[in-house]
């Protein structure tokens, strides 16, 4: 299941320092990706495997992306 974050609880990104972290990145990738023209760009595609809305939408996770961020999986 999808779950946008903001709708959710508006509060959260206030309480859970990684998870606007990775919201950030999420939206500086997202800012950046149609300038990349490169082979880099199909090693970014593949990257994110079957988890290309992240690179889509910034406000939508996954419970699995939620899962992962509150073990450390995003830290690295």
């Amino acid at each position: 299941p999808m779950l946008c974050v903001t709708a959710v609880n508006p509060f959260l990104l206030s309480k859970v320092p990684a998870l606007l972290h990775v919201m950030s990145v999420r939206k500086k990738i997202g800012t950046m990706l149609p300038y990349v023209r490169c082979p880099f760009r199909r090693s970014i595609n593949k990257g994110v495997g079957n988890r290309r809305y992240l690179l889509e939408s910034n406000d939508f996770f996954a419970l699995r992306d939620l899962i992962d961020l509150s073990k450390g999986v995003f830290a690295g």
